[in-house]
């Protein structure tokens, strides 16, 4: 089952990735919920998997962004 989560959280980052760019303060962002691992140490399992797709949705928007064409003066794109 968490593979199937991960894997949408993948697709859902390549498709957010053609709307938003990838800015770094996301990063803090997906590891906001480890600390509280040592808050509420029942649920510890769910906080990491939580990390574990919002970080699978920002690979999927690394991934989206990385792979757009540069486009600059020496293209036939750029005209």
């Amino acid at each position: 089952m968490l593979l199937i989560a991960l894997s949408c959280a993948w697709i859902t980052g390549i498709l957010l990735g053609t709307k938003l760019s990838l800015y770094p303060l996301w990063l803090a962002v997906s590891l906001l919920p480890l600390p509280f691992i040592f808050v509420f140490r029942r649920r510890k399992k769910l906080l990491i998997t939580i990390s574990l797709l919002i970080l699978a949705v920002l690979g999927g928007i690394i991934r989206y962004q990385s792979n757009l064409p540069v486009v600059n003066e020496n293209y036939v794109q750029f005209l």
